[in-house]
């Protein structure tokens, strides 16, 4: 962090003589140069926060602040300048907010300045608060080692004249304070990029870290040349000469003069005693002369001073475009525009003069209680402002914190009545509200919500609403407080004179040690904690490192039944004692958490709810009581991930039953619209493919094209595109992870891979089928829109004819959900959807438009039928693979050098051998990574005399090295039955397993009670075939693609209907040996099936249609057919009685 000042007024500092009519040359001349202060923050990664202007004056004014900056903020002081109060605004106002996500509970370093702005007491509590540590450069080094000043301040100060240039070629000669937005925005966003910002931290050598730059320039302290030998007389003259202040060449000043004086007249000692008496006399003079000069200097000055303030203010009074919007030390854009706003407001109201009376409260499904925008210190914010009730859409809902808290008597709450009539402020429940808006400024909130006050019981539809939305409300809270009313911490000790510790200055500079060496030390944390008190303080809301444990368990809190959802809601949850001394957070007190309420570990870190089985989730609350008994039921709805409407005068077990029985149809519903689970088949398919490498994808987190679709809200679909091997699915993965990890807790993300080989995930009802899984798995209330025809219909929704109708019905309607957060949807392999691909496309083309919190990304090869149905859709930015090849062939060269590694490691190479491996690969990959795969899978299986010759038959080009693959097994003495499995598994409509392999192949009958030899003939197609968990996949698209082209002739002797034919009439075989009458014995006459719907994909599909199918296939009707359908049916029965 650092500061920048930027001057006003004066447009040039050339000096020229000109004539005495020529206005033009000497523009300027006597403007008085004002100075404004930004406040910049830059990251070592390339970021850069949101500034910090401080502005010259003593209020905010309207005609400063009309371009628009949303998230800046702006502060005045007397000269212009940072000060100790500004900068604790800066710190809990931008830089804590706005590095809180990405710090996600990590130390984050802070290098500044060593001004005493930046090092008061207030700042340091609130560093030590938050996990702040604040690292002070040395003096005089700034300009060598401060990242701002070293890179993106030069061309910000280059960019900033340019505009003030421009201004001035429109025939602006002064630059005031109502110009300076308009001119240092557009001049910021072209110097603050990541290029410059990160050249800044590299040019100082802190990141990345080189300790020669940074030490060369920090200032070596004096050498002592002082011994135990040298004279008492010699140790005082140089005590003398090192305490002796040191005074500017020319003085400036009365002191300085001075100070020079005495200085001049110490060196005439040596002189003799007539030429020291005339020097002596001479410099008197002299000095008494420039002391009248400085005096009437300062004389001029302080009039000068006195006659620019009489001038501004008049000014000011004669302004009639500039009017005061606040006096705040520091507000907020957004502060002003709602400020200017209600100026307005109160302007027009004042000139239509309305009549007198009561504003209706607005009809919206939120109350908050709002705090004014102008901030106050102290434990007076409650009495000395007025808090009001606002009302939001669902879709316009700001930042807001809650309050989780246990109920007194109901005569000492504050009610939504109290509130609206200024009523309620001598209850004692109004301490809480007075906690809950003071910790809410503190955290920069506005917004805050508590149930006693917020909720208006009078009206039955409002508070039956409340209840069934309490817990979404929580968990979209940016804060949840626990106010602890049971829970005292008078005896804690505030120690505010720990600033002088020598403790506290070994804790810092070890701190920073470990952070310049890339290195995280926790035992310096427990060594902080336990040796230095610091106990940070926000008005009077004390923080403490530790909590009392025994008084913590002992609250009554952990007793009621509603807090269990506010404990497991919201992501962040702090809870506090009853003097609001914070006692800790629920992952700081996790292990103490579980002890109390037996919930486990990782439910308290956030894992979703649906990830923990329903008895399980309800146990949860079996020591909890509610006020109401029927409430314990309806506390339950939102952990159990369902809604229900309150019932008047129902019984708790009824309640409970009406719980249990919706969360059994709702589970049912997500049962039967799960077809496969994405998250599993994403980590199939990154073991499969040997694990991501984050050095691979990252290159796409920089590009432009994917920085435009991230960061701009236009831009709704991302298509990539790129030739097969290219690494799309990896790059994919990889952009899944970075969403994952980076996205606000609420946001949703949902994403489908489709496999052509593999049915279940080859259409595009299973599309939207994993899609919508995934949504109504994380966001339960979503499942609404299926079970509406779900419950009609059953499992035949998502599978009959007309399942693409109902589930696109249902996605729509999913998209338009007024309650559906921020989406990302990620579908992978388009052209790998064998089924209804058209349609899927045109599906996405239309619904991409249908609301701004929806984000798509695609991803499938370069077909010209999907480019050409994705052109319809609105607000769409392609990245291509082959546009951007210098970045992929640097994620390739990555993915070679770990794979080359991995072999010398693995194969104990020779230097000479891993050398020619990783020039080999290097020359022929062709930016292909399924190249690099399928070559390295090779070498594994190749003895290290015989890498170089076999590096020779390895050819550049995916299909080329296909065709040698494919020689190299019609070579073996294993060609026959290689061939076969091959054939066997291209036509298979989903992968299969070597028990089922070896029971239609024929080839592999032998091999039934020698699963191992299975494995290793697998092995020998290796570069077809992978085996992943017994079960056999391809290894890649094209892989299967060669096989029905190229290589067809050769794999498919016949035809590959033949080979449909006899697995065919394989399976019927092995069904007539293992069919017989009542199979599982329950001595009972069969079932007759009425109405028998085919299998999809149906088997006989691609036979061949000869007498001797039919026969089989009558036959086994006659003989076999009835017992599997009873058998079937049994089956069906005793699952469903078991779940």
């Amino acid at each position: 962090m650092d500061e920048t000042g930027v001057m006003l007024s004066k447009l040039g500092s050339a000096k020229v003589l000109v004539g005495k009519d020529d206005r033009q040359g000497s523009r300027g001349a006597g403007v008085k140069r004002t100075m404004v202060t930004a406040i910049e923050c830059i990251s070592a990664d390339g970021r850069a926060l949101l500034p910090l202007i401080i502005w010259p004056a003593s209020t905010h004014r309207s005609n400063w602040t009309t371009y628009e900056t949303p998230g800046w903020h702006y502060a005045h002081s007397e000269n212009g300048y940072n000060d100790s109060k500004i900068s604790l605004e800066w710190l809990t106002r931008v830089f804590e907010p706005q590095t809180r996500e990405k710090a996600n509970g990590k130390p984050r370093v802070l290098i500044c300045d060593g001004f005493g702005t930046h090092e008061t007491l207030e700042v340091l509590e609130f560093c030590f608060a938050n996990n702040i540590i604040l690292c002070r450069l040395p003096s005089h080094t700034s300009h060598k080692l401060q990242p701002c000043d070293v890179g993106p301040f030069a061309p910000l100060k280059t960019a900033y004249r340019e505009q003030v240039e421009r201004l001035n070629h429109g025939g602006v000669d002064t630059v005031g304070k109502e110009h300076f937005i308009s001119l240092y925005s557009p001049a910021r966003d072209r110097a603050l990029t990541q290029r410059n910002i990160r050249a800044g931290w590299s040019a100082t050598g802190l990141f990345p870290f080189n300790p020669e730059r940074v030490l060369k320039d920090v200032p070596k302290p004096p050498a002592n040349v002082i011994t135990q030998g040298v004279e008492a007389a010699n140790t005082s003259s140089l005590d003398e000469a090192l305490h002796t202040p040191i005074t500017p060449v020319t003085p400036v000043t009365t002191e300085a003069l001075t100070s020079l004086h005495d200085l001049i007249v110490k060196d005439t000692d040596s002189l003799d005693r007539m030429s020291k008496d005339r020097l002596q006399k001479r410099i008197q003079k002299m000095a008494s002369a420039a002391r009248l000069l400085f005096a009437e200097q300062a004389l001029l000055q302080d009039r000068n001073r006195f006659l620019l303030q009489i001038n501004r203010e008049a000014k000011a009074r004669r302004s009639t475009r500039s009017v005061v919007l606040g006096k705040a030390k520091v507000m907020s854009f957004e502060d002003l525009e709602e400020a200017r706003a209600r100026r307005t407001a109160k302007e027009q109201a004042l000139a239509n003069k309305p009549k007198r009376g009561r504003k209706r409260k607005s009809d919206a499904p939120e109350e908050l209680t709002a705090l004014p925008s102008r901030k106050h210190d102290g434990p007076e914010l409650a009495e000395r402002e007025e808090l009001s009730i606002h009302s939001f859409d669902d879709d316009a809902i700001p930042l807001y914190a809650i309050l989780s808290h246990t109920w007194g008597p109901d005569r000492d709450e504050v009610t939504f009545a109290d509130l609206e009539t200024d009523r309620g402020r001598t209850k004692p429940g109004y301490e809480k509200i007075v906690f809950c808006g003071k910790q809410a400024r503190h955290d920069g909130l506005q917004y805050f919500w508590i149930d006693t006050c917020c909720i208006d019981t009078a009206n039955k539809a409002e508070h039956a609403s409340a209840i069934r939305s309490m817990f979404r409300w929580y968990r979209n809270a940016a804060r949840c407080y626990v106010y602890l009313s049971d829970v005292s911490n008078k005896s804690l000790v505030v120690d505010r004179g720990y600033s002088n510790s020598p403790w506290l200055l070994w804790i810092w500079l070890l701190s920073v040690l470990h952070y310049l060496l890339g290195r995280c030390s926790s035992t310096i944390q427990r060594l902080y904690l336990r040796h230095v008190s610091c106990p940070s303080t926000v008005g009077d809301v004390i923080y403490s490192q530790q909590a009392p444990e025994s008084a913590l368990q002992k609250s009554r809190w952990f007793t009621r039944g509603w807090t269990l959802q506010e404990l497991l809601a919201p992501s962040t949850v702090e809870f506090f004692s009853r003097e609001g001394i914070k006692l800790g957070d629920k992952l700081s007190l996790a292990e103490e958490l579980r002890k109390v309420t037996g919930i486990p570990t990782l439910a308290l870190q956030g894992k979703p709810l649906s990830g923990f089985r329903v008895h399980e989730r309800i146990e949860w609350s079996e020591h909890r009581t509610t006020k109401i008994p029927v409430d314990r039921a309806y506390a339950l709805m939102g952990i159990l991930g369902v809604s229900l409407s309150p019932i008047d005068g129902e019984s708790p077990a009824e309640a409970m039953k009406r719980v249990t029985d919706e969360v059994d149809k709702q589970n049912k519903c997500v049962q039967d619209l799960r077809s496969s689970n994405p998250r599993d088949d994403k980590t199939r398919i990154q073991q499969t493919k040997g694990g991501l490498l984050t050095d691979a994808y990252r290159w796409v987190l920089d590009n432009d094209i994917f920085k435009r679709w991230q960061q701009n809200s236009e831009s709704q679909v991302l298509w990539i595109k790129g030739d097969p091997g290219k690494g799309k699915t990896m790059l994919l993965c990889g952009i899944i992870d970075e969403l994952h990890n980076s996205l606000p807790k609420n946001d949703l993300l949902a994403y489908f891979f489709c496999q052509a080989t593999d049915s279940r995930i080859n259409s595009a009802t299973a599309v939207l089928r994993g899609l919508l899984y995934m949504l109504v798995s994380q966001e339960p209330s979503l499942v609404s829109h299926v079970r509406n025809r779900h419950d009609h219909a059953g499992k035949a929704l998502f599978e009959d004819a007309n399942a693409w109708i109902a589930l696109t019905e249902i996605f729509a309607n999913v998209l338009q959900d007024p309650q559906l957060r921020t989406t990302y949807l990620v579908i992978d392999a388009l052209d790998e959807c064998v089924t209804d691909q058209p349609r899927l496309l045109d599906f996405v083309a239309k619904q991409s438009s249908a609301s701004h919190r929806v984000k798509w990304i695609v991803a499938g090869r370069n077909w010209p039928a999907i480019e050409e149905k994705l052109e319809r859709a609105k607000h769409k930015v392609m990245l291509s693979l082959e546009l951007n090849a210098e970045s992929v062939a640097a994620a390739v060269k990555i993915f070679i050098q770990q794979k080359v590694d991995r072999l010398a490691q693995e194969k104990c190479y020779k230097p000479e051998i891993k050398d020619a491996v990783l020039r080999h690969l290097t020359l022929n990959a062709n930016d292909t990574f399924l190249w690099v795969a399928l070559v390295c899978q090779e070498l594994e299986r190749t003895e290290n005399w015989d890498v170089r010759e076999k590096l020779a038959l390895f050819p550049p080009g995916l299909n080329s090295l296909y065709e040698r693959m494919m020689d190299q097994i019609s070579g073996s003495g294993s060609a026959k039955i290689c061939l076969q499995v091959l054939a066997s598994t291209a036509v298979l409509y989903r992968p299969v397993t070597i028990r089922e392999l070896v029971l239609l192949a024929e080839q592999l009958g032998r091999f039934v009670n020698d699963l191992e030899s299975v494995r290793k003939i697998v092995s020998l197609c290796g570069s077809f075939l992978t085996l992943q968990d017994d079960t056999v996949y391809f290894v890649h698209q094209s892989a299967k693609d060669f096989l029905f082209s190229t290589a067809y002739n050769h794999v498919f002797s016949d035809s590959a209907e033949r080979v449909h034919q006899e697995i065919f009439l394989k399976s019927l075989a092995i069904l007539s040996r293992t069919l017989h009458r009542d199979i599982y014995g329950l001595k009972m006459l069969g079932s007759s099936i009425k109405d028998v719907e085919p299998p999809s994909p149906d088997p006989l599909a691609d036979s061949v249609n000869n007498p001797q199918v039919r026969d089989a296939v009558l036959e086994f009707l006659k003989e076999k057919y009835l017992y599997c359908v009873h058998g079937k049916a049994v089956v069906t029965r005793a699952g469903s009685t078991r779940s």
